[in-house]
């Protein structure tokens, strides 16, 4: 029930309708050297169309992690989902302590928080949100998966029948488990042979994922998920060189399935020592990585996370402390918009072009990056209208360089000016169309 279609080596893989969505998987072939792969090959498809997941990490700003579900409410939920659509993400990735979902469901409270997910996946639904269960969160006892998998007979078989979820993910970071168990590797593996095609049979209609903390990780352990998912907090300009060798060693061991940054962002916290950051940094940051992302053909990313979070907030969990964690969000404590969400709303991308990060004061190349849906013209303008260069646009990926002067970056870097690049149509993050038009081209204060 799981297929995605790619065309690259003359086979055909069917895609098949779940429920009013189409979904896909690239089944693994056999272990031999690969010719890359394009962006069409390996997609998912919703609807005959190219689906690219873009979404947001979520937590109710005043009861994240372990306040989450002992404290829903269902109108703050609401709201929640609603302002996450509005904002113009269509994925929203939450997490299901093994100590509140292992079931048997007949009890008060898990039958509560049995409800109370039903809610959110009926709630999301109603929204046009796709949603991500991270599954198995907080959890340690990996010498026993056979009573993994009868959790897992418990509970998914209760919320199989919904159209809300795109995926189930397996465990958050399992890879860091070998050391804050910790576990031996053997016993985690033994445990992924178990609990992931027990997953599968038990939802043959969704796809199921495994959120590694590092890229370079889902190359140590082998599994048969339906796509590929890691998170990235290092410097955007490393991102790249790290994306190539893991692509590399995927297509060595014929591994074709999508992948997607399950987590990325930037803390915005003046005070973090020894990395402080301002809020203005977390615009050209994500703007570096996003380029990163379109460049290398991922299938989507899911930003860490919608909410900042009260520095007097303390959940015994995460939240006890001064922490980065109360500075990752894209909306203030106040609920004000961060400069990052204007980046992420985006679909053009600017880096610098020799390092491929953050554009500083030291650049003096930049790049625009973004997909076109049509062929034409891209015109890279003053604000006063003075023409500066002139492109062709191809359908598909662009890569559009220029030269700077450090009066130029300097004037764009401190807010005084911008450029307006003219461009056709192209799409966004999550696949929407955008119309030809100027897209105003900005940076922030490093």
């Amino acid at each position: 029930m799981r297929a995605l279609l790619w065309l690259s080596t003359g086979l055909f893989l069917t895609v098949l309708t779940v429920g009013s969505y189409r979904y896909g998987r690239v089944r693994e072939q056999a272990e031999q050297a690969l010719p890359p792969v394009t962006v069409e090959d390996t997609h998912f498809v919703k609807n005959h169309q190219p689906f690219w997941v873009h979404g947001v990490n979520y937590y109710p700003q005043r009861t994240p992690w372990s306040l989450f579900w002992p404290q829903y409410d269902p109108e703050v939920i609401a709201q929640d989902l609603q302002k996450i659509r509005g904002l113009g993400f269509n994925t929203v990735r939450i997490f299901l302590p093994h100590a509140y979902f292992r079931g048997p469901f007949d009890q008060p409270d898990s039958q509560r928080y049995l409800k109370q997910l039903k809610h959110f996946l009926a709630t999301a639904e109603a929204q046009g949100l796709y949603c991500v269960l991270t599954l198995f969160d907080f959890y340690q006892d990996y010498q026993n998966p056979e009573g993994a998998r009868q959790d897992l007979e418990r509970l998914v078989p209760a919320l199989r029948s919904s159209s809300a979820i795109l995926a189930w993910d397996v465990k958050n970071e399992l890879d860091r488990d070998v050391a804050n168990v910790p576990v031996a590797p053997e016993v985690l593996q033994q445990w992924l042979d178990q609990v992931i095609p027990t997953l599968q049979r038990l939802d043959p209609d969704h796809l199921v994922t495994l959120g590694w903390s590092r890229p370079e990780a889902m190359l140590r352990w082998r599994t048969t998920v339906d796509y590929d998912t890691f998170h990235d907090y290092e410097r955007p300009e490393v991102l790249g060189p790290r994306l190539d060798f893991v692509s590399s060693q995927r297509r060595l061991r014929g591994i074709r399935r999508p992948w997607v940054m399950g987590e990325l962002g930037y803390h915005t916290w003046p005070e973090a020592q020894p990395d402080p950051h301002f809020v203005e940094h977390q615009f050209n940051y994500l703007n570096a990585v996003l380029a990163t992302r379109l460049v290398k053909d991922l299938d989507g990313q899911m930003v860490w996370n919608l909410y900042d979070y009260h520095p007097s907030l303390r959940e015994p969990w995460v939240l006890q402390g001064a922490s980065v964690q109360y500075y990752m969000g894209l909306l203030t404590v106040e609920g004000q918009a961060k400069s990052g969400l204007q980046a992420l709303q985006s679909a053009v991308f600017v880096r610098d072009a020799l390092t491929r990060g953050e554009p500083t004061l030291e650049s003096r190349q930049l790049e625009a990056v973004f997909w076109a849906a049509n062929t034409g013209e891209a015109l890279l303008k003053s604000e006063t209208g003075q023409l500066l260069h002139q492109w062709p646009v191809q359908k598909g990926l662009n890569q559009l360089r220029w030269e700077v002067t450090p009066a130029e970056i300097q004037a764009l870097i401190y807010l005084k000016t911008r450029y307006l690049l003219r461009l056709p149509e192209v799409w966004n993050l999550a696949h929407d169309r955008v119309p030809a038009q100027d897209h105003a081209l900005t940076l922030r204060l490093r």
